[in-house]
């Protein structure tokens, strides 16, 4: 078998390295692996707080979910729209504004504990969720 073109080893190289990904399955599947990565990282920090699951599990399943969606649709128009500086930008932003809303929910919807521990909960999980997805962006 040569390499010339046309050749069966250069179409089966082409094959392999010529793929284009759907964009729309790889935008949902990275949402769906950081919405699993940030129930174990803030699930976990909810425990080691003293809060309870069996409580607080709604809490903890549903304000996440609802901030995922937001910050994946923005961050992914943004890129579509404005290109990755932008949506970086608005990636910060959104962690911000993220940080703001769940301390607000958490501190009126998880059950046991002082208010001030709630909040502090909902600042440590979305600063430690958000470091961890930063640098899991950052090595792939």
């Amino acid at each position: 078998m040569s390499n010339e073109p046309g050749s069966l080893i250069n179409a089966a190289f082409y094959e392999v390295c010529i793929t284009e990904r759907n964009p729309v399955f790889q935008m949902a599947s990275q949402a769906v692996s950081s919405l699993v990565s940030t129930y174990l990282i803030e699930g976990m920090i909810l425990l080691l707080f003293g809060f309870g699951l069996r409580k607080n599990w709604k809490s903890l399943v549903f304000v996440n979910l609802g901030t995922q969606i937001a910050l994946h649709l923005s961050v992914n128009a943004t890129f579509y729209f404005f290109g990755s500086s932008a949506a970086t930008t608005v990636y910060l932003l959104c962690e911000i504004m993220i940080m703001i809303v769940e301390t607000a929910l958490y501190v009126s919807l998880l059950k046991g504990h002082s208010r001030l521990r709630r909040a502090l909960y909902a600042v440590v999980a979305n600063i430690t969720s958000f470091t961890a997805g930063f640098l899991l962006l950052a090595i792939t």
